[in-house]
């Protein structure tokens, strides 16, 4: 294989062992679509990756003439604190990426972050190619209401976004001391974050966000409703046009595979009725995964009643429920948590 150009890309993924196969997806494609690009540099931060997995991830990144940097996952409730309670459910790997300026090399100054449920359909040039200016870094406005700007403790006017692609000014974050300004808010909220590593970020970088085009990061909600649809369910205070949000769902450039309550099935999922499955079985099948058998879907209880329940009444009807739990519900539970562990802390 002959590599032309004179680019320099350096990318990076959070993983576990069980997400291996994912990323390897992910991996797959962020590869075919970068044969142009002279040095490309993937790092994955991973918590505990296999030797047998890595051999594998190692196999796809020999194909094409790369390697993968593996960088173990530090102790995240040591660096956030020893004191602070994190609950179960959220996932440490999750939480890394607030500290990407710490953990990658201190040469790498410029990075982007993906998520390992992805798939890259088309070159990246434009995403690292996009001028960050002063912010800290650049995502997609996921289009919520202003309540789940208020439930992060800032203020209600402005953008709520999605962190699976983020282009990352590290050095900017360095010297802003990012990492300690995202310790602080965990400890100022309690140990209680909602919406994880994502809400920390859209509130220690609030205006310090550039925005990203839609076609960068096409979610599962936005294969699941029209745009008239979106809009009624999440009653956004800002969001793309409709020509954007149909232009990126014509001709993406990354899929980003989200859970979503209407379309609750991921394509390494057994009959997985996401319309972009095709496009994510067509890469696994290069990668030395494509004879493992596809996962079973099996998901909580509670979200499977209530993906049913949507789909046994008319759409309107479920889009309208759905925007109530968005505006009232949600929000409501974010802010009662939010008090429990404020207590919680106090007593200790």
């Amino acid at each position: 294989m002959i590599i032309v150009g004179g680019f320099y890309y350096e990318f990076f993924f959070l993983s576990d062992d069980k997400f291996a196969e994912i990323f390897a997806v992910a991996l797959e494609t962020l590869y075919e679509q970068h044969n142009h690009v002279k040095r490309l540099r993937v790092f994955l931060i991973e918590n505990n990756v296999s030797i047998e997995s890595k051999k594998k991830l190692n196999i796809i990144a020999e194909k094409f003439e790369r390697r993968i940097e593996y960088i173990p996952m530090p102790n995240i409730r040591k660096m956030i604190g020893t004191d602070l309670y994190i609950p179960n459910t959220l996932n440490m790997v999750d939480f890394a990426r607030l500290f990407a300026c710490d953990i990658l090399p201190s040469d790498v100054e410029k990075a982007v972050q993906l998520d390992c449920d992805i798939v890259v359909r088309h070159p990246l040039d434009d995403l690292w190619n996009f001028d960050l200016k002063d912010n800290y870094c650049a995502m997609i406005n996921e289009g919520h209401n202003s309540k789940m700007r208020t439930v992060l403790n800032i203020p209600a006017d402005g953008m709520y976004f999605n962190s699976g692609v983020v282009p990352m000014n590290l050095k900017k974050m360095r010297e802003d001391k990012i990492g300690e300004k995202c310790v602080n808010y965990i400890k100022n909220m309690h140990g209680y974050v909602p919406i994880n590593a994502q809400g920390v970020m859209n509130a220690v970088m609030d205006g310090r966000i550039g925005l990203l085009s839609p076609k960068f990061n096409v979610y599962s909600l936005m294969y699941a409703f029209t745009y008239n649809e979106y809009l009624k369910l999440r009653r956004p205070n800002y969001y793309y046009s409709r020509e954007e949000y149909e232009n990126a769902l014509a001709d993406p450039i990354i899929v980003h595979y989200m859970t979503c309550f209407y379309l609750d099935e991921r394509p390494w999922m057994k009959e997985c009725k996401h319309p972009m499955t095709k496009d994510f079985l067509s890469a696994r099948s290069k990668t030395p995964w494509v004879n493992d058998t596809l996962w079973d879907n099996m998901p909580n209880f509670s979200r499977k009643i209530y993906c049913d329940f949507c789909h046994m009444i008319p759409k309107p009807l479920a889009i309208w429920i759905s925007s109530l739990i968005y505006e009232y519900y949600l929000p409501a539970r974010h802010i009662w948590m939010k008090k429990k562990f404020a207590r919680s802390d106090s007593n200790t």
